[in-house]
């Protein structure tokens, strides 16, 4: 329901806080929630809304909304504003351990990426989501390459993982394929590999083990390598013997 009527959950909201004012935990998450919907369709001033519509109890629920918070922030193109509500996420622990990691990612970003580059970023996420335009944040990466933007490779592949996330497949697999080309020997580039051969483990199984043969090759330190080895060896039991 969240996902598909972000208006009816809002409503909801308002009703379990009319009804069940002490349940703030439950209220916290739903308002989470919602304000991720809002945030996959580009609408930052309704997420915010839903964000504001429950206040937290404790340091741990506040830490829950500081994560989507800082995101928000990052897509209005307001990094430095981002960076507290970052920091209170990424050290208290909320029960959640994907709002820790995610925003430890995030902070470590606004830090290593030039400003620039954030705004960028916040405008080409939001004209995908709320316009249906890819282009901006296609235009960007490319850009960033070119001109070796600080924290470039971060950009780079967080802009595909949104690109991915709102459906542009496409476009993802560009901005991966140049996070390959332009950021070469960087975990973000190792990353991409993966991610492009499980792109393409389905329609074309032979060129996924291509991408993993590669990172494999050029990143036998990442993290990504021993992952990459399993994954091909399933993908060679899978594919038919010459």
């Amino acid at each position: 329901l969240v996902e598909e009527q972000p208006d009816r959950a809002a409503s909801l909201l308002r009703e379990h806080q009319h009804f069940h004012p002490e349940q703030t935990l439950a209220g916290v998450e739903m308002s989470v929630r919602s304000a991720q919907a809002w945030l996959r369709r580009g609408q930052l001033d309704r997420a915010r809304e839903a964000i504001a519509s429950v206040s937290p109890d404790g340091v741990q629920q506040a830490a829950r909304q500081a994560a989507v918070l800082g995101w928000i922030e990052i897509l209005a193109g307001r990094p430095a504003a981002a960076r507290g509500h970052l920091e209170l996420a990424a050290t208290i622990p909320t029960g959640e351990p994907g709002t820790r990691i995610g925003a430890l990612e995030l902070l470590g970003l606004v830090e290593a990426a030039d400003s620039a580059g954030l705004v960028a970023l916040g405008i080409g996420v939001v004209a995908a989501t709320a316009s249906g335009d890819p282009g901006p944040l296609t235009e960007s990466v490319t850009k960033w390459a070119v001109e070796r933007t600080p924290g470039g490779a971060g950009l780079a592949g967080l802009a595909a993982e949104e690109l991915h996330a709102a459906g542009y497949d496409e476009s993802a697999r560009s901005v991966r394929v140049a996070t390959v080309d332009g950021w070469p020997g960087s975990p973000e580039a190792a990353r991409a590999l993966l991610d492009l051969a499980r792109m393409d483990r389905t329609a074309d199984p032979m060129r996924a083990v291509a991408w993993l043969e590669r990172l494999i090759v050029e990143y036998p330190e990442s993290a990504m390598a021993p992952i990459a080895r399993r994954f091909m060896a399933e993908l060679r039991r899978e594919l038919p013997e010459a």
